[in-house]
């Protein structure tokens, strides 16, 4: 009977570690390193050009390998779509990304990203990864450079802001969260937005738009929401040369509650036979 306990805990022993660690990989996350994607007209060759980002196969510029692509598109709340998001033309230049809503959207400072009559923002995407946007640089403005951030919290694989009303409320009722608008950006420099940590795997920077509102809940900035001054509407011109943060991915192990109760079921079980045995 003794040599019988013995062998069960020796079981015990053996199996309860191997489950228990099964059972931390489920909630596990692995992060990678805080990552830097580059956008402008291919020179140098590290940039990636607006059909790289549409297509996907934008590399971030940085040596750990499992930073993802990132995907991205362009909208605008142009005059032919009213006050809804449509869809509009990503374009490349020297100094970074610029939106092309329409024919006569083509020239300077109007094929950059503005706010100038109607609203443009770029949408991006990290694949299935959580992604914390931790900073926006642009390389190029004309007057003011006002921003507006938004990350995607609804249930859709393939969210995109066509067809929402150009406003906080539309985005709103879209899955968009507000995460802050920042004021006077300087090109060349780069700017820390998400002061929270949100994350998401889509996320979105328009021009800033003042019926956007300030941010509420998780997505409350200290500072760069409706205290913030310098937010002017009407005159934003710039393109978006960089953004930096870091995607995490999370372990997927079938049934992840069933074998963290089992785990920790087992090492409990393991501990009291030891107790037992040290009374005894």
């Amino acid at each position: 009977m003794v040599g019988t306990n013995i062998m069960k805990n020796n079981v015990f022993i053996r199996i309860a570690p191997i489950l228990a660690g099964f059972a931390l990989m489920s909630f596990s996350q692995y992060s990678f390193a805080v990552s830097t994607w580059v956008f402008g007209d291919n020179s140098p060759a590290a940039e990636c050009l607006a059909t790289e980002v549409t297509a996907g196969s934008c590399a971030a510029t940085t040596a750990d390998p499992g930073a993802p692509n990132v995907k991205g598109f362009a909208v605008s709340s142009t005059a032919n779509s009213g006050t809804k998001f449509a869809g509009a033309n990503l374009q490349s230049y020297a100094g970074g990304l610029g939106v092309e809503a329409n024919a006569a959207d083509t020239g300077s400072p109007q094929h950059s990203t503005d706010n100038s009559g109607y609203t443009d923002a770029i949408v991006l995407n990290f694949g299935n990864m959580d992604f914390e946007l931790d900073s926006v640089k642009i390389g190029w403005k004309y007057n003011d450079a006002d921003i507006s951030i938004f990350r995607y919290t609804g249930n859709s694989n393939t969210p995109t802001p066509v067809g929402s009303t150009a406003n906080g409320a539309g985005l709103l009722a879209s899955g968009w969260a507000l995460v802050g608008n920042y004021a006077d950006l300087v090109a060349g420099t780069a700017k820390s937005v998400n002061t929270t940590n949100q994350t998401s795997s889509w996320w979105m920077i328009s021009a800033y738009n003042a019926s956007y509102g300030a941010a509420t809940g998780a997505d409350q900035g200290a500072s760069n929401n409706g205290g913030t001054t310098g937010l002017q509407n009407g005159n934003d011109y710039f393109k978006v040369l960089s953004i930096a943060g870091t995607a995490t991915t999370r372990t997927n192990v079938p049934e992840p509650g069933s074998i963290a109760l089992l785990g920790l079921g087992l090492v409990g079980m393991v501990a009291a036979r030891r107790r037992k045995q040290a009374a005894v």
